[in-house]
């Protein structure tokens, strides 16, 4: 949360006649008054927390994108694989037959 979105929230919970500083120090001087010191802690926790967990996220949302691309080049090979395989597959059916064929006519010429 931006320093100016908590300085919105503090201005809309107190009193009109009292300001509140829109610098860090005095925001937290305020919410130290306003929830109390172990709700200010657990509220600092959260966020520190919520902070280390975007960077987890962030290098998670990286590292998938790096499997994605191998399953992508992989997949890209598994089909140029299958095409080349089916080739090879369709040149020894054409030499096998021509054995035979040579093997017939040799047959039958002697």
């Amino acid at each position: 949360m931006s320093r100016d979105e908590l300085h919105a929230i503090a201005q809309a919970d107190t009193p009109e006649g009292v300001q509140v500083p829109n610098t860090m120090p005095g925001l937290i001087a305020w919410g130290f008054m306003r929830f109390g010191t172990n709700a200010m802690i657990m509220m600092i926790c959260l966020g520190v927390g919520g902070y280390a967990l975007k960077g987890i996220y962030a290098d998670l949302g990286r590292s998938n994108m790096i499997v994605l691309e191998m399953v992508r080049a992989q997949t890209t090979s598994n089909t140029r694989l299958e095409s080349t395989l089916a080739e090879l597959a369709r040149q020894v059916e054409n030499n096998t037959r021509a054995i035979t064929d040579l093997q017939r006519t040799t047959t039958r010429n002697q």
